[in-house]
């Protein structure tokens, strides 16, 4: 499965696939390549044959990939399905046998031979591009083509994969136990007893303070979400990790295994608050759904306090998060489901105020806006025809084969502001237009002068030729082009160009699009657009990198 992915990577990258879209078949592949190394190791544990174990995966592993290609799952649930099964492939082994001790150690080792692999793979790199630079530098060789990208696609999806699988230890080891007068140990002892354990409880000192605080003030529900999350994955890490150093250990160690539930329990309440207030104001998002997996992860790792068998194994610390991370790939109560699920019934309740004739908030639109791009990360946008009105269900987009969340959001009434001070932009608002020249001639027509707008932002214009005082620059609205000569200045208006590259964006290695303008003051003007970045919510460029074609005569100072 890893060679089949590295052969599918490189021919899509030179462009030899029968296909459009291979982004399917590759998920699929490396879906069933997790999944079929967590049931290789858990079979090899259990002393299963290797033919019957090569068997076992491709059972399983198989249907797994198939159901994947054929539903074009989108990446965020691929994402997760893969880190439950490397997770499983360290703590299947030892379920319901083994020691704690062994599970540690195992995953130690399977971690080096990650880190390990890594290194080969930049050794590998290495070596490809010297021996590239050789054939062209020492022989004049023109190599051509993408084979540089090929070395860096071929390293990563082939030979990091086969090392690092070639370096996990068998689960069956004898010798595989924690010993702690292990040099490396030794080593990296220290780091966790008075480097980690005593920041972490300063920092869980801090965190408290402040939570108390907000909690004091009622405001816990809208605290910040980014502290209690670090803290709490911090801890249960830190937890696993020094779970062998518990004997001999100095007091700050002590001190921290003692009470590093209690440490757990605050900011657990506090990210449930958070939840809360999230799902209330905007349902489910993706965000919230994630953080809502993780805080349901620590709340039953808490309540394993109650248990004595499961208190003290650090592989249910690990199991538990796991097990919910699987959990969220498929069912009704997974991500997809939950999210799509809310977001439709939002936008539905949206659609029946505006029939009723009630106005909707702006902070009620712009969470409905955010809904519509967590279903466009879902690939799930076309569902939202099914809640909108017979005009809105009507439209052209729907016919399209890609659609957009801006457009899904302009068709449902959800436009964002046009201002450009009042638009936020996000990176999924943002699109890019990149030309290729291929050294074509520029046919200058009967203009007389060429000026060059470098690719920049509307902040910065650019002096294109500083002895004769040309000056081009956006304008800080985004919609218009500044040219200054001398004491002359006009601007040109670029909605037809923006008009054309938000139907052609994003696009790369395409044709440069040129335009014939007309100034505000009636100056003509040929504009040839090779980059362009665009805010496709407030419709202004970004920036613009363009050649100006223009008649001397008409910029001569009155």
């Amino acid at each position: 499965m890893i060679a089949a992915f590295s052969a599918l990577a490189n021919l899509q990258l030179a462009d030899r696939l029968p296909f459009s879209d291979s982004t399917p078949l590759l998920a699929a592949l490396v879906s069933a390549a997790a999944v079929s190394l967590a049931v290789s190791i858990a079979a090899e544990a259990r002393g299963i044959s290797s033919p019957i174990r090569v068997l076992l995966a491709l059972a399983i592993a198989g249907p797994l990939a198939w159901s994947i290609w054929a539903a074009g799952a989108p990446p965020i649930r691929v994402t997760a399905l893969v880190w439950a099964a490397l997770a499983g492939a360290v703590l299947l082994p030892f379920v319901g046998r083994g020691s704690p001790e062994r599970f540690w150690a195992f995953t130690l080792w399977t971690v080096v031979g990650a880190a390990v692999a890594f290194v080969a793979v930049a050794l590998f790199l290495l070596a490809g591009y010297v021996i590239l630079w050789m054939l062209e530098a020492l022989f004049g060789l023109d190599i051509g083509g993408n084979w540089d990208r090929h070395v860096l696609v071929t390293g990563l999806t082939l030979i990091g994969p086969l090392f690092a699988l070639g370096r996990i230890p068998s689960p069956l080891d004898e010798a595989l136990v924690f010993d702690a007068t292990d040099r490396m140990v030794r080593v990296v002892r220290p780091l966790f007893d008075w480097v980690l354990v005593p920041l972490v409880l300063v920092a869980g000192a801090i965190l408290h303070v402040y939570l108390l605080r907000e909690a004091a003030g009622h405001r816990l529900t809208t605290a910040e979400v980014w502290p209690p999350l670090v803290f709490s994955v911090l801890v249960l890490a830190l937890r696993v990790a020094i779970d062998p150093f518990r004997i001999g250990a100095p007091k700050p160690t002590i001190l921290f295994l003692r009470f590093w539930r209690l440490m757990l329990a605050l900011p657990t309440v506090a990210l449930g608050a958070i939840v809360w207030q999230r799902v209330e104001a905007g349902g489910w998002m993706l965000a919230s759904y994630g953080l809502a997996a993780w805080t349901l992860s620590l709340a039953l790792v808490l309540a394993l306090a109650v248990w004595r068998r499961a208190a003290g194994d650090i592989r249910w610390l690990v199991g538990v998060p796991a097990v919910l991370l699987l959990l969220t790939t498929f069912g009704p109560w997974g991500l997809e489901s939950t999210v799509v699920r809310s977001q439709l019934d939002r936008l539905s309740e949206a659609t029946g105020h505006r029939a009723a004739g009630r106005a909707l908030a702006p902070e009620y639109m712009a969470s409905l806006r955010e809904g519509i791009v967590d279903l466009g990360i879902l690939r799930r946008l076309r569902d939202v025809r099914v809640v909108l009105p017979p005009e809105g269900a009507g439209d052209p987009i729907w016919g399209n084969e890609t659609i957009r969340a801006f457009e899904v959001m302009r068709v449902a009434g959800l436009d964002a502001p046009t201002s450009r001070a009042a638009a936020v932009p996000t990176f999924n608002s943002f699109q890019l237009f990149a030309a290729s020249r291929n050294g074509e001639g520029l046919d200058l027509a009967d203009f007389d002068l060429a000026l060059r707008i470098r690719y920049s932002s509307f902040e910065a214009g650019q002096a294109t030729d500083k002895s004769d005082a040309w000056m081009v620059a956006l304008t800080e609205d985004g919609q218009r082009l500044s040219i200054r000569h001398g004491n002359v200045v006009d601007r040109v208006r670029l909605e037809p160009v923006l008009a054309e590259l938000l139907r052609l964006a994003p696009a790369i290695d395409g044709p440069p699009q040129r335009a014939d303008l007309t100034s505000d003051d009636g100056r003509r003007i040929r504009l040839d657009v090779d980059q362009a970045g665009i805010d496709t919510r407030a419709r202004v460029f970004n920036g613009l990198g363009a050649t100006i074609l223009l008649r001397r005569a008409e910029w001569k100072a009155e």
